[in-house]
């Protein structure tokens, strides 16, 4: 009997049958897949043209740009460029962009240890501006957690008073600042992160004029 009730629920359902017997949804999944692939290399491009002259660090730049995509961030599909990137064992410095099917992109600043050390002041000095541009903060232990409207991980920075936001820097061992973008909107993607990836590393004194323009 238990045999039978386990092959019984191996058994499709009619939706199921007839998603098995349409192979034109998922070559076209592979396609949206490869398009967003291709859109985070042009992303690395913008970026990489859009910053030439900023004082970023080397070791930011070394190691190059990273895609890397996968099918089951919580049972979905994904696409993630790092760039600029460095991870070590004494911190993290990222600016991570990722595709999630079904949801949205989003836009990520990730500093940890010895990066967040060095930027507090300078993220504390321009919270003022980051809240009026409508970044949200990860309040999570959690430091990989990419769910940012589904869950109680982010909240708005302008929920962080000025001055409680020195304290919640100083206590946090990683800090993530975050938008999100509609996928509706795929086209204007990369101009969307380019804007918003200059305002943050503005923010930090890397912009040649150092200013937020």
């Amino acid at each position: 009997m238990k045999g039978h009730e386990s092959t019984a629920n191996l058994g499709l359902s009619p939706q199921e049958l007839e998603l098995v017997y349409n192979s034109e949804w998922i070559l076209m999944k592979n396609q949206i897949i490869q398009k967003a692939v291709a859109l985070m290399g042009q992303l690395q491009e913008s970026l990489q043209e859009s910053l030439q002259g900023w004082h970023l660090p080397e070791e930011w730049l070394q190691p190059g740009a990273k895609i890397s995509r996968g099918e089951r961030y919580e049972g979905l599909p994904y696409v993630i460029l790092d760039f600029p990137r460095f991870f070590s064992q004494q911190g993290v410095f990222a600016c991570r962009s990722l595709f999630w099917w079904g949801h949205y992109f989003t836009c990520t600043l990730h500093l940890s240890g010895k990066f967040l050390i060095r930027y507090r002041p300078l993220l504390w000095a321009n919270v003022e501006y980051l809240q009026q541009q409508d970044w949200w903060v990860s309040c999570s232990e959690e430091e990989w957690t990419h769910q940012v409207h589904e869950s109680k991980d982010y909240r708005p920075l302008t929920y962080i008073t000025p001055d409680a936001f020195w304290a919640f820097l100083q206590k946090r061992r990683f800090l993530k600042l975050v938008k999100t973008y509609p996928l509706r909107e795929w086209s204007g993607f990369v101009a969307f992160a380019v804007e918003n990836y200059s305002q943050l590393l503005s923010c930090l004194g890397m912009a040649p004029d150092n200013n937020h323009s």
